[in-house]
């Protein structure tokens, strides 16, 4: 559901979605040798799709792939998703990066011609060799980086508002985040944040947000819906974070990238 404004509201029962999951299901994601590899430490599991299901919303596996070389996002450098394209399927394509010199980056990614997206991405700092130099870190506690989630989310709605742009959606889309291996991490604020009141942690395993928006007001407010997302996320580890602050991190991130 959406509220008059185009915001972002608690989710109904949605008929379509058991479509979707069944789409999701047969096309053996969960089974795939690197989302296994990337579940065993913390993750990102990002689901980009429409409120409806039309198994070819997009009319070919040509077109799932212009859409998605158009809308990947490069605000730091990196881009999102990575455009390592790994096959096509008979409705699908997808792509993955698992290099271990850069150990950040490994993320595997599916898009169907229904319009669904679906990303399974390592949490950064779980996998990153710290440097001394740089990281003053206990090696037995979990972390996550409060600018790099903001990058994150950003990246993500900001990836989304450029599908929908290209009509991928129709008039509304579901966007669904679910953080894994979270009990007892640790928010580090990372660079250019300033440093955090106490020590926050999460309570819970499984952190998940998400809900539809309407077309219109994603493409007008992604940034704006991604730090309210982050704050969100910030506020289940008890932190209630300055937006000022998680704006102004955001508008540095945008300013280095297109």
């Amino acid at each position: 559901m959406v509220d008059g404004s185009g915001a972002r509201v608690q989710l109904q029962p949605d008929r379509e979605s058991s479509a979707f999951d069944e789409q999701l299901k047969d096309s053996g994601f969960d089974d795939h040798g690197l989302v296994q590899k990337i579940r065993r430490s913390g993750s990102w599991r990002v689901r980009i799709r429409p409120a409806e299901f039309h198994q070819a919303a997009l009319a070919s596996i040509e077109e799932c792939k212009w859409a998605i070389e158009h809308a990947s996002v490069a605000l730091d450098g990196r881009r999102y998703p990575m455009l390592s394209f790994d096959q096509s399927g008979t409705h699908s394509i997808s792509g993955s990066v698992d290099i271990d010199m850069f150990a950040e980056f490994i993320e595997y990614w599916r898009f169907f011609q229904s319009g669904q997206f679906i990303q399974e991405a390592a949490i950064w700092e779980d996998l990153v060799r710290p440097d001394p130099r740089y990281f003053q870190l206990d090696s037995n506690r979990r972390y996550l980086d409060v600018g790099w989630t903001i990058i994150r989310l950003t990246d993500t709605m900001e990836f989304t508002a450029r599908l929908a742009s290209q009509g991928v959606f129709g008039a509304s889309v579901f966007v669904g985040i679910e953080w894994n291996k979270m009990a007892a991490r640790i928010l580090r604020p990372g660079d250019s944040v300033p440093a955090l009141p106490r020590t926050y942690h999460f309570p819970d395993e499984t952190v998940t947000l998400g809900g539809i928006y309407s077309v219109e007001s994603l493409i007008a407010r992604h940034r704006e819906l991604a730090i309210n997302l982050a704050q969100e996320l910030f506020k289940k580890a008890k932190w209630e974070a300055d937006r000022s602050i998680l704006v102004g991190h955001q508008e540095r991130h945008n300013a280095t990238g297109t």
